[in-house]
């Protein structure tokens, strides 16, 4: 007995978003008379974590890796295919002559995670290294032929689908505070350099920022400024500085739960990588003033395509921007590497009016004139903690 099943004109190849329609036709081809007791469809979400840990080698026994998973189901909607609402469901059994058949079903995702009124998570799927942990947020369609009787094992086909969302993670907004963020970081010449008197006094400071709110979307130029701030410091004569090198960095820190487990990985790529600058930062004594960094180097910023930042019950990603310069200072040779780290939030969906939404960002720059211009900290910005070396994003 031969049963063919497919589904026929699902585009499975989009982003699906909240509110839309997962529409297609069940496709069933018989090749001899058949009874099926029913055909469903069902559209669903999962998100599930997995952790292996090893324990104290010590131990005896303790060697073997615990394995801890965890599973929860964000949503399931079913729609009855066959029979068709028209046909009189007086029993349980049909029998359909050997032919072709097409039954259409039309499921359309949630517009928010139960009656919690949070946004469904994008889908996701990332590790650890050598695969310690792992998490995966799906969304599928399942087309399921059931038969009766106990020995007849049913039928189904799955085809997984994308999901991004279209609007903000209501459960980020509480999070974000209406300033803008700032990173900065500072360079110190010790005493034997230049006859500086006070060696605890930075002569420049490095200083980052992105616009109110840190939001960016995939694809969209990341709304980065840099500038150089020269500080007023008393010297017996200028210093020679110069901007070696700029390495800009995005991290994304995943923290997971499975069981009574916790885990938290960070991935980074680079977005930005000069070696070869020579940059002049000479501060003049007593002097404070600014150097602004050449905006062209930024221009080719783009926020990578599948970031997103999003919080659910088991699995949170975030998102930071990781920004290190390397200064050659006087006649040395070895660069003196300072940075700071900025956190944003990256939101995934495509917005199809921007309007009049203060959130949404097109083009980066031209919502954010003049960033620096009256920065006095405490006042509408928030500086973000700076490491003067030693910087290592990995």
């Amino acid at each position: 007995m031969g049963i063919e099943l497919d589904v026929q004109g699902l585009d499975d190849h989009r982003n699906f978003s909240p509110g839309d329609a997962v529409a297609g036709s069940v496709l069933l081809k018989l090749d001899c008379s058949t009874v099926i007791s029913a055909i469903a469809a069902r559209l669903e979400g999962w998100v599930s974590t997995s952790l292996v840990e090893k324990g104290s080698p010590f131990v005896l026994g303790n060697d073997v890796p615990t394995v801890a998973e965890e599973s929860h189901q964000l949503f399931a909607i079913s729609e009855i295919v066959f029979p068709p609402p028209d046909i009189p469901q007086l029993s349980r059994e049909y029998t359909l002559p050997k032919a072709e058949y097409r039954f259409p079903f039309k499921i359309t995702f949630p517009r928010a995670l139960n009656s919690s009124g949070l946004q469904l998570p994008p889908s996701f799927n990332a590790h650890s290294v050598k695969h310690r942990a792992t998490a995966e947020i799906k969304y599928a369609l399942t087309i399921e032929l059931t038969r009766p009787g106990r020995l007849r094992k049913c039928i189904s086909i799955q085809r997984q689908l994308q999901f991004r969302p279209s609007e903000p993670d209501s459960s980020l907004l509480p999070s974000m505070r209406p300033v803008s963020q700032i990173g900065q970081a500072a360079l110190y010449i010790d005493s034997s350099a230049n006859h500086v008197a006070d060696p605890g006094i930075p002569v420049l400071i490095l200083e980052g920022v992105l616009p109110c709110p840190p939001v960016v979307r995939p694809g969209m130029k990341l709304p980065l400024s840099l500038r150089i701030r020269h500080l007023p410091v008393h010297l017996e004569h200028s210093i020679p500085i110069k901007m070696r090198s700029l390495i800009l960095t995005l991290r994304g820190t995943t923290t997971i739960t499975a069981g009574t487990h916790h885990a938290s990985w960070v991935c980074s790529e680079k977005l930005l990588s000069l070696d070869a600058m020579n940059q002049d930062c000479s501060c003049i004594p007593g002097v404070e003033s600014f150097t602004g960094i050449d905006a062209g180097l930024l221009d080719n910023l783009v926020v990578p395509s599948g970031a997103s930042s999003f919080r659910c019950s088991i699995v949170e990603q975030k998102y930071s921007l990781g920004v290190e310069a390397g200064f050659a200072v006087g006649v040395a040779s070895k660069l003196r590497a300072i940075g700071f780290v900025i956190n944003l939030e990256i939101w995934s969906g495509i917005c199809t009016d921007v309007g009049e939404d203060p959130l949404v960002l097109v083009d980066g720059r031209s919502r954010i004139p003049e960033l620096f211009d009256g920065f006095v900290e405490g006042a509408g910005a928030e500086t973000l903690p700076c490491y003067s070396s030693g910087l290592s994003f990995s």
